[in-house]
């Protein structure tokens, strides 16, 4: 895009027209883009930095609980071999037990 051209011309110089040289990044409406988009950037960035936050807490929330829920299942697990282990003993008679209990009186 061609900015206004200048026509002006210095003594001994013909008037021959030249574009003016580019305005760029210092005109206003360019410069306020500029920080416009910066300050975009810098939002996006923090919000970035905020979700990442947040997804390491529940992460971590989340390695806590299953944690706590492995510790529960290993008491109950304990708990149940323990009551199985009893329960067997009980049904398990006293040894030795006399295999012909007839013979052993004699």
């Amino acid at each position: 895009m061609r900015g206004p051209e200048n026509t002006q011309a210095t003594s001994g110089q013909h008037r021959v027209p030249c574009p003016a040289p580019m305005r760029g990044l210092v005109n206003g409406g360019s410069l306020s883009r500029l920080r416009k988009a910066e300050r975009a950037r810098e939002k996006a960035a923090q919000a970035q930095a905020v979700r990442a936050e947040a997804d390491a807490k529940v992460a971590e929330e989340q390695a806590a609980a299953l944690a706590r829920a492995l510790h529960e299942d290993e008491s109950r697990r304990q708990a149940d071999l323990r009551e199985v282990a009893e329960k067997e003993a009980e049904a398990v008679p006293e040894w030795p037990l006399d295999p012909w209990p007839e013979t052993s009186a004699t």
